[in-house]
Parts: structure tokens; sequence; C-alpha cells
């Protein structure tokens, strides 16, 4: 079977894509290539990369962080960790690893300020820059994160500012059929943060959601509750594609997510 899969930009919610990269892996559902905005970026490097297992022990990692320490500000430091908590496990997994050193087809979208305003830009093996600055970049959103990472010499923000999670950039990839892996139970594709947009499912898309309500906020660090999204991760995912095996394999499905 051939498929590609997009995970959405959620910030630490991204727990939950991690369950479901795990569930993948190990029941031989290997993606053909892969995409991610914003934190989603963090699960589809690493997935690209072949290292899957690498994601809990990042997400875990940091469980029991608390993402506002105003402590820090007495020593005239920002008081919200995200940069440092995604950077430095970031930096020394990735070191100075470059996109095309990516083996398998990759996609990060990052938000570009350019003279015209907010521009969408997607990052893939073309594009001389290293992996992690790309991920960093796409992660970047002000306030929780301290450091942002530019892009074509210019600022670059949340890769999900306008499309959260990038199916449409799978089929360029050669994806003729696309998973998006989403965080609300209700299962939509959403982009703009000022003004939330839902957008249509392609027709080569079928949508991987929460088989219920996730309980983990979008900043939120506390390690029993990343655990129980990345066990609702995997319980989803494997719901999903027992649902839509045969879609994936080529033959007629009424099981749609």
């Amino acid at each position: 079977m051939s498929f590609g899969i997009a995970f959405e930009g959620c910030a630490c919610k991204g727990a939950f894509h991690v369950g479901v990269a795990e569930w993948m892996h190990d029941h031989g559902y290997e993606p053909d290539s892969v995409a991610g905005a914003s934190s989603g970026s963090v699960i589809a490097a690493l997935v690209a990369l072949g290292e899957v297992k690498a994601l809990a022990e990042l997400w875990l990692s940091v469980g029991g962080t608390a993402v506002f320490q105003p402590r820090r500000i007495l020593g005239g430091r920002w008081p919200f960790v995200m940069s440092e908590v995604v950077g430095v496990p970031l930096r020394d997994k990735l070191g100075a690893m470059v996109l095309a050193d990516v083996p398998k087809p990759l996609a990060i979208t990052v938000t570009v300020l350019r003279r015209r305003g907010l521009t969408r830009r997607i990052l893939s093996q073309p594009d001389r820059l290293p992996l992690v600055d790309a991920v960093l970049a796409s992660c970047f959103f002000p306030g929780p994160y301290s450091r942002m990472v530019p892009v074509d010499g210019r600022p670059a923000i949340d890769g999900a500012w306008h499309v959260r999670t990038p199916v449409d950039t799978l089929e360029p990839l050669g994806a003729s059929k696309q998973i998006g892996c989403v965080t609300r139970s209700e299962g939509t594709l959403r982009g703009g943060f000022l003004r939330e947009r839902v957008f249509d499912v392609p027709p080569a898309c079928r949508i991987l959601r929460p088989i219920e309500p996730l309980r983990l906020d979008t900043w939120e660090l506390d390690r029993r509750r990343i655990e129980d999204a990345m066990a609702l991760g995997r319980r989803s995912a494997e719901s999903f594609f027992e649902a839509n095996d045969a879609w994936l394999r080529g033959t007629p499905s009424m099981g749609g997510a």
C-alpha cells in the first residue's frame, strides 16, 4: 500500500501524533511521504528519518516541565521555555543534518513575513537548509517560543498559521492517498488563528482523529496526560487503519474516518 500522512500543528497536543506514529511503525504501516506544520513538523521529520522510537523519548523527557516559569524574569530571561524544551533535544538529535539528507519525501510548512504580508512556504529536500532550522522555524510562535529561526533571510513564524494540517503538500511528494492526522475528535481540517476556517477534506484524503476527546491542553506538559494522549493516539490509529484498510489497498471501501 502507498500513502502519505500529514501531521497537524497543535503544540503540546502532538503527543497524540506520537502514539499514532508508534502504532503505524509497530504494525508495518510505513508512509511513503510525510508532512507537518508547527509541532507536527517534529513528528514528520523523525518519521521521515525512521526515528519513530525517538519521538516518545522526546515528549516524555519534557514531561512535568512548566511552559511558563515566571521566576526566570528575575534573571532577565524570557519566562516561557518552549524554545529550550523543543530546541535543545532537537539540536542534539538532528545535529548538522540538512533537508537533503532525509531519505523519505518530507514537507515542512513555515510562514514567512514578506512585504506583502505573511506567506506560506513549503520546505522540502531541494531546500538547502538545516533540518533542525526548518522544524524550529515551523514551531516558532511568539510568546511561548523566544527564539525565531529565519527562513530565506526573513522572519518566520508558525507553519500552521494558514493551514494546520498540510495534506495539500503530500500529492506533490507523490502520495495519491493522503491521511490527515488531527487532534480534534470531530476530525476537521482547520486553518487560521485570527479567523479560523474549516477546509473541505480532499477526495483522496482520509482523516485520522482521536476516537474520544483529547484531554491535553495546547501548552500543557503534564507527564500523565502526555502518556494518555500517546495511548489515545495508538488506539485511534488502530481504529483508523482497520476501517480504511480496503481504501489503502486500492479496493472500494465504505469505511472512511
